[in-house]
C-alpha cells in the first residue's frame, strides 16, 4: 500500500524548531515550509509553489492536528477540500487539498493580506461545487498574544520583519503610534535584561 506523500506549509514568522512536532503514520511528511512574506493569501500561494508533492496540508502555527485529519489526506480526490471548522464558516487553520484542486479554485486570492482568505476560498470552492469536508481542531498551548507581553513580542517581531509597511502606521492616530512605540522598546528592553541580545 503506497503512503500518501504530503507536503505542511505554515506561514509564519517562527522557525521551524519553534513550530509543534507532527506525529502520523497515516502519511507520509515529506517536507515542512514556512514563509513570512507579507499578507496571507501571498504567503500561502508562494508555499503552494515551494511543494514538492502534490497535496497541501496548510497548517497554522498553533494547530495541533487531530489524527482524523491525517486519515481524510490519506483519502483525498480532487475536488474535495478539507478545511478547519469555524464558528460561521471554514476557516484556513487547517486546509488540506491536491494540487490539481488548487488551481481549479485559483489559489489564495494575493490581494488578501490580513483576514478572510479562509472565507473567500470556501466560497469559490463552494461555487466550482467542490465538496468541503470539516475537521475539528485544537491548540497544543494556549493562543500566542493572550497575555501584554505576547502582544508586544509578536507587535515587535511584525515590525523587525518588515509586516507593516509605511502606510499601516499612517492608518493609525499618534497615541496607537505611540503605543505601538512603547510595546517595542518595551520589548528590546526585556530581551536585553535577559541577556538574549
Amino acid at each position: 500500500m503506497n503512503v500518501r506523500e504530503v507536503s505542511v506549509l505554515t506561514p509564519t514568522f517562527k522557525s521551524l524548531l519553534e513550530l509543534p512536532p507532527i506525529e502520523t503514520t497515516q502519511v507520509k511528511i515529506v517536507e515542512r515550509l514556512i514563509s513570512s512574506e507579507q499578507g496571507l493569501g501571498r504567503a500561502r500561494n508562494s508555499l503552494a509553489e515551494l511543494a514538492t508533492t502534490d497535496t497541501f496540508v496548510y497548517l497554522d502555527e498553533d494547530v495541533l492536528p487531530p489524527e482524523e485529519l491525517w486519515e481524510l489526506v490519506s483519502q483525498l480526490e480532487d475536488g474535495i477540500v478539507i478545511m478547519a471548522a469555524g464558528r460561521n464558516h471554514p476557516v484556513t487553520r487547517v486546509t488540506a487539498l491536491n494540487k490539481r484542486t488548487f488551481e481549479m479554485i485559483g489559489g489564495f486570492d494575493p490581494r488578501i493580506r490580513r483576514t478572510g482568505e479562509d472565507l473567500d476560498l470556501w466560497l469559490r470552492a463552494t461555487r466550482k461545487d467542490m465538496s468541503v469536508r470539516l475537521v475539528n481542531v485544537t491548540n497544543p498551548k494556549p493562543t500566542p498574544k493572550n497575555t501584554f507581553a505576547d502582544q508586544l513580542e509578536a507587535s515587535y517581531v511584525r515590525v523587525k520583519n518588515g509586516y507593516y509597511p509605511a502606510r499601516f502606521f499612517l492608518r493609525y492616530n499618534p497615541v496607537e503610534l505611540v503605543g505601538r512605540a512603547i510595546g517595542i522598546v518595551y520589548y528590546l528592553s526585556r530581551k536585553k535584561l535577559l541577556g538574549d541580545l
